[in-house]
């Protein structure tokens, strides 16, 4: 081979060695731009969910006269409603990371990437189906969430996927500005979104306890908790990640007690 065409090749292969390194640079840092923005996401989310936690949840802790702590918690809706006209409640559970405001806009679609503060953020908020009407007036009012990499806003809801879980999470608690509600599961599964299975209200020829009992028969967990005709039942909904259209749905008697 003549040296003008070793010299030829040489270039070739430098070419196509920079070409390379050039493509990997590229990907490497395109790479690390994407995990810069998701940690950065989660950051600003945690930041700004924590913030309203401390200025607009108390936290009281008095002794009964059995000795005992109780804790109460109380929100101060009229200061959160002037950050957002849209929030209806306030979503707690102890042991958890779900303490978290509940808002409802005029479509599904604007809570699923803004905070409810209104930044643009993956987490979102956590939000009720626009087509339920004012929050219990319906049979069934739906809660959506997103179920975040990191563990925040929905994630811990497919815990529920074993019976040990359930045991140790039976109740959540709810809050609006009225009222306060115990949430109590008693059913859950996952179910696919391609095949509708929402529905907010009943009638007789479609009754109320032959829905429930369906979520009953296929639930992950057992449940001593009764529901009736007439009861009122939160449905909390998320991603799960089985496969493209995986929800993991969690149903939850509604019992004002406050």
């Amino acid at each position: 081979m003549s040296e003008k065409k070793t010299k030829k090749k040489t270039k070739g292969m430098d070419v196509i060695f920079l070409i390379i390194i050039f493509g990997l640079g590229s990907a490497l840092g395109y790479g690390g731009y994407k995990i810069y923005d998701t940690l950065h996401t989660y950051k600003v989310a945690e930041s700004t969910y924590d913030t309203l936690i401390d200025q607009y949840v108390k936290e009281e802790v008095t002794v009964n006269e059995n000795s005992e702590e109780e804790v109460t918690y109380s929100i101060d809706f009229d200061s959160l409603l002037a950050v957002n006209s849209e929030i209806v409640g306030w979503l707690r559970q102890e042991g958890t990371v779900i303490d978290y405001p509940v808002a409802k806009g005029k479509n599904n679609d604007k809570y699923l990437r803004h905070l409810v503060t209104g930044e643009y953020n993956n987490a979102g908020t956590l939000f009720v189906d626009f087509r339920n009407r004012d929050l219990f007036e319906d049979t069934i009012s739906v809660i959506y969430g997103h179920n975040m990499h990191n563990g925040s806003m929905f994630h811990c809801l497919e815990d529920y996927q074993t019976q040990e879980y359930y045991d140790e999470h039976k109740v959540f608690y709810f809050y609006t500005p009225e009222h306060t509600y115990l949430l109590e599961p008693f059913a859950g599964e996952q179910r696919n979104a391609e095949i509708p299975f929402l529905q907010f209200n009943f009638n007789s020829s479609s009754p109320f306890e032959d829905y429930i009992q369906d979520f009953l028969d296929s639930s992950v967990f057992k449940s001593d908790v009764e529901v009736h005709d007439g009861d009122k039942v939160i449905m909390m909904i998320s991603c799960s990640y089985d496969y493209t259209a995986a929800r993991y749905v969690l149903l939850c008697k509604v019992t004002e007690i406050a």
